[in-house]
């Protein structure tokens, strides 16, 4: 099985369809999954995609990793969460547990 790819500094525009085109030139994409924000929907800058090949996982890597995408420099490597720890991942962190008003006390800190 094929590990996970970690996305970071996604656009907020980024979604499912749009970070599955551009890793599908490296090869066949299996899943992507976006963290959203519970209160907004909008995600949260970080994803998660699994290809096929791990041959075209790395070179999707290669290829994009400190690469811009809709302004933005992307951080793309190597996962540590694995597939069957997505899931749990997801529960936790799929809509972000913070609400708006909790981190309004932290930007006066």
């Amino acid at each position: 099985m094929a590990q996970l790819i970690q996305i970071g500094n996604l656009s907020d525009s980024v979604d499912q369809k749009t970070l599955e085109r551009l890793f599908a030139p490296y090869g066949t994409v299996r899943t992507v999954h976006i963290s959203v924000h519970v209160d907004t929907g909008r995600n949260t800058g970080d994803g998660f995609v699994e290809m096929e090949s791990d041959d075209g996982a790395a070179a999707a890597i290669a290829a994009l990793n400190l690469k811009e995408h809709y302004g933005r420099i992307l951080s793309i490597r190597w996962s540590e969460i694995t597939m069957n720890r997505l899931p749990v991942y997801r529960e936790i962190f799929g809509p972000m547990n913070m609400g708006d008003d909790e981190t309004e006390g932290n930007k006066n800190q």
